[in-house]
């Protein structure tokens, strides 16, 4: 059968745009591009200047106290100028603003999920308002924060050190019961293309969340270029994480009737395009039902090519 190329998921294509926005320092680090004046070989990223170190200070030091404010808004503006003078940071500088958007990921969160102690007695006692709070703001600035994140995410998911700062993003108690940072993660990591990186994507591609697992999925998926080896452990994950789902909703089917929810039944339809689309980009093979993929690959998983 012809293979088929993935199609794009509409919900990366917000990531994309914040992604697309670290690019420029991305290539501005390795050199340049082939036709610039790194040459095909790529020049040394060049060496940290005064000016840019500054900035850099100064981007810790706004991080920092608006993480200790909890401003999400004053943060994210930061990130554009990161972006910039990237290329032109020490190494100890680097590591002192990667320091920084850890803390940021661990201690800036929306405020319902912040523990109630941080609030004061006030707050203990249920006294607490979110119009008691010096700056007149509201309590749920969920959006704001994911939008921070985004930005962070953005600005990181390429950079060498990207997957030491952001896998232990997924690991934050309030994270784990927010899908969408932990999508926002997944892709980001999943644009590397690194197979060191497999092992963390499969942990989730059987999450309790669909749009998690999908994005676990889709980041496998981009390893399609990889060698054999590297694309037969991830093809052999997403088969079976897809037909534990089928067989959980057949399981499910003789349990219940037709008028009855069906949990199971919806998890598999939502998975489904995303999980195909993962193993057509790692098998050049184009199945439809779990089953079908799991016979397959119990008969080609082993070949030395596909």
């Amino acid at each position: 059968m012809s293979p088929r190329a993935p199609r794009s998921s509409p919900r990366s294509a917000w990531l994309v745009l914040v992604l697309a926005l670290a690019a420029p320092a991305a290539v501005a680090q390795s050199g340049g591009t082939a036709g610039g004046a790194g040459g095909a070989g790529g020049a040394a990223a060049p060496a940290a200047d005064e000016a840019a170190e500054a900035a850099g200070m100064s981007v810790v030091a706004t991080i920092d106290d608006a993480v200790d404010q909890h401003d999400p808004v004053k943060i994210k503006p930061v990130f554009e100028t990161l972006d910039t003078t990237w290329p032109r940071l020490s190494q100890k500088t680097i590591k002192r603003v990667e320091k920084s958007i850890g803390a940021m990921f661990a201690k800036l969160k929306p405020r319902e999920s912040r523990d109630v102690d941080t609030l004061g007695d006030d707050a203990r006692n249920g006294r607490f308002k979110p119009e008691d709070e010096p700056d007149g703001k509201s309590d749920n600035q969920k959006a704001d924060v994911l939008d921070c994140y985004h930005s962070a995410i953005g600005l990181l998911y390429d950079k060498p050190d990207g997957p030491s700062v952001l896998l232990p993003v997924l690991k934050l108690p309030h994270v784990k019961t927010w899908p969408e940072v932990q999508v926002l993660v997944l892709e980001g990591l999943g644009y590397r293309e690194d197979p060191a990186l497999a092992k963390e994507f499969e942990a989730y591609l059987r999450h309790e969340s669909t749009l998690v697992a999908c994005a676990a999925a889709e980041a496998l998926g981009h390893l399609r270029d990889q060698p054999q080896d590297v694309r037969r452990r991830a093809a052999g994950a997403v088969v079976d994480a897809f037909c534990a789902a089928e067989k959980a909703s057949e399981k499910e089917a003789g349990k219940v009737g037709e008028d009855d929810e069906h949990p199971a039944r919806r998890y598999l339809s939502s998975i489904t395009v995303s999980f195909r689309e993962a193993l057509t980009a790692l098998t050049q093979q184009t199945l439809a039902k779990p089953s079908e993929w799991r016979a397959w690959f119990d008969a080609h998983g082993k070949d030395a090519s596909w």
